[in-house]
């Protein structure tokens, strides 16, 4: 069954994704709700954990329910058919939803070529740059109409997961870039949404993390950490965080930029970037995460300690001539 017959198939669909919704799972999510409402079909976004307030701009965020959200409006049962996964190399990705979708035929979107091809119909696409750049085509191909907010969606995804184009970026992938913006989506207003509405608490929260920031492997690797008294003495959560990586991968000589945070379950999540052909997604992977060569996340259940050791042994086996001297910066 190809992903249109699985479409029309069903009457109404839960779409999830991933732990610490990004710009590319969020404007998939998007997008994809507003094509299957155009179909008639009856659709709820429902995600683990809360999207960043940064994509609040975007017609639709306010269709986005978390988990709990989703409980205390529909309570235990639902009468949902099926189930879209956006951008989950395997359905534990999705985290708590998951067992919310648990029995549901799913339809599998995504670009991440580590993706386990778990649905009832998989939807992998490992040379687009986004997620959103495979929806783009599908809603395309199915000679569907794509509303200015649809676009807006489309382009924040494309736009955020390469780093505005300075990663993993195709000519194909500035085709459908420049699509998009014919199509209604604003340039300026989605980078304005996307990279200029932060809350100064956030920055709050940045200044409190860097001041941990540490190198290792003779300044080949930088990492901070972002514990759960920062987030409290701030007021922020998780999702404040989300952005701190980029930060750190413009550090001169640092390959490999990692950063640490505490959850409230006393996990720890593990966001990486490297450059060159240093490969993160190795590391994510050998701890039941994903993403793509250079840029990864993963969870482990241990604490901030047990996992920084943990994963920079890891990281340093895709280093193979290092030091072993580790400085504060």
């Amino acid at each position: 069954m190809d992903p249109l017959k699985f479409i029309n198939h069903y009457r109404s669909f839960i779409i999830t994704g991933h732990l610490s919704p990004d710009g590319d799972a969020i404007g998939s999510e998007i997008a994809f709700y507003f094509f299957l409402r155009d179909l008639g079909k009856e659709t709820i976004i429902v995600n683990d954990e809360p999207a960043p307030e940064s994509f609040s701009f975007l017609p639709g965020f306010e269709h986005i329910y978390t988990l709990d959200e989703f409980h205390d409006h529909y309570g235990p049962r639902h009468d949902f058919e099926a189930a879209v996964f956006m951008e989950c190399s395997s359905r534990q990705r999705a985290g708590r939803t998951e067992r919310l979708t648990r029995g549901l035929p799913a339809l599998n979107i995504d670009h991440h070529f580590d993706n386990r091809n778990y649905g009832t119909v998989n939807l992998v696409v490992p040379q687009a740059a986004a997620c959103g750049e495979v929806i783009y085509e599908l809603i395309e191909g199915a000679g569907a109409r794509i509303s200015p907010e649809m676009a807006a969606a489309l382009y924040t995804a494309i736009l955020t997961d390469t780093a505005s184009f300075r990663f993993q970026t195709t000519p194909r992938t500035l085709r459908s870039a420049a699509d998009l913006i014919e199509l209604g989506a604003d340039p300026e207003k989605v980078a304005a949404g996307a990279y200029e509405q932060v809350p100064f608490k956030t920055f709050k929260l940045l200044a409190r993390s860097l001041e941990t920031l540490k190198q290792a492997c003779n300044g080949l690797v930088t990492y901070c950490r972002v514990s759960r008294r920062m987030y409290e003495e701030t007021g922020t959560t998780d999702s404040n965080s989300e952005s701190f990586i980029d930060y750190l991968r413009v550090i001169a000589r640092s390959r490999v930029n990692i950063v640490f945070k505490e959850l409230p379950d006393h996990r720890t999540r593990v966001n990486l970037r490297s450059k060159g052909d240093l490969d993160v997604q190795r590391v994510a992977s050998h701890f039941g995460g994903g993403g793509h060569r250079n840029a990864a996340g993963c969870s482990l259940d241990a604490g901030f300690e047990e996992a920084r050791n943990l994963v920079l042994a890891e990281v340093k086996k895709q280093l193979p001539h290092h030091g072993e001297k580790e400085r504060s910066a």
